[in-house]
């Protein structure tokens, strides 16, 4: 699986007007940041320079950190973590993208925690590999409980995982965000689906044949450690290609389930994505 290298961007900490207010929260906003991170193991690098940027009132980085008072402790604390505890960028290392500070309006660079959701959306949207696209839906949707077999199911796919790569992806982002509010906003849940295929633009329906419950049935490993019989009977369908020029009809789908209390605390459960079951 890659490793993801990230690097801070010197320019964003460069003075440029801000209260200490915007300061604070920004500082906080990279601190969250640098915390995700630490939780998925990639590597945040730093640049030689980063020390010598004037930062505030022509003070540079190093002034601040070491011999003033101009941050209250705690901010400071947390700035000289932020850079610190960063690894030292050595000449030619590949870097996937650039993490930022203060807002640099001639770069695209990661501020947020949604931001860097986002770029690992938008990479996941370019692999064409089921084993690897596999490893990083389950990685970067903790929210979601993937059955095993879907590493397979995924090459299953009428016209290939590229074709269909963008509204997976799209389908996953939408389930983590909003399948539950939909539920919980009417008993009915035909409605319910309704709802939530509004969101995602795509159509979501039910199997609506109780003949084919045994084929859409999945086990997942509830609280006892024990497996037990999931119907995802609601599917999305993934019928047309995100590739320019492809009118034909597919016939794939994504089954899942709205999550049950005993599995998973509740996570919503993805059965199979893949052909037409």
């Amino acid at each position: 699986m890659h490793e993801f290298n990230f690097c801070l961007y010197s320019n964003s900490f460069k003075e440029n007007g801000n209260s200490l207010d915007i300061i604070y929260q920004n500082i906080e906003r990279l601190t969250n940041l640098r915390e995700v991170l630490n939780n998925y193991m990639e590597n945040l690098f730093r640049k030689d320079d980063i020390h010598h940027i004037d930062f505030i009132h022509d003070k540079k980085i190093w002034e601040v950190l070491y011999t003033n008072n101009i941050l209250e402790r705690d901010y400071k604390v947390m700035l000289g973590s932020i850079i610190d505890k960063s690894k030292d960028y050595i000449g030619n290392m590949d870097i996937d993208t650039y993490i930022g500070l203060n807002v640099v309006d001639t770069e695209s660079l990661i501020y947020s925690e949604d931001d860097w959701f986002s770029f690992h959306c938008s990479y996941m949207e370019n692999i064409s590999e089921e084993i690897e696209f596999y490893n990083h839906i389950v990685k970067y949707f903790p929210n979601l409980e993937f059955h095993e077999d879907i590493k397979e199911s995924l090459k299953s796919l009428d016209g290939g995982l590229e074709r269909f790569v963008r509204d997976i992806v799209k389908s996953l982002v939408i389930l983590d965000n909003s399948l539950k509010e939909c539920i919980e906003n009417t008993t009915n849940k035909a409605e319910a689906l309704n709802a939530f295929s509004t969101k995602l633009g795509l159509a979501v329906t039910l199997e609506g044949d109780m003949t084919r419950k045994g084929d859409l049935s999945f086990n997942f490993k509830n609280d006892d450690d024990e497996n037990e019989l999931v119907y995802c009977e609601p599917h999305i369908k993934l019928a047309n290609s995100s590739f320019s020029g492809d009118t034909k009809y597919y016939d794939n789908r994504i089954y899942f389930y709205e999550g049950k209390s005993e599995i998973k605390n509740g996570k919503i459960l993805i059965g199979h994505i893949g052909k037409h079951l």
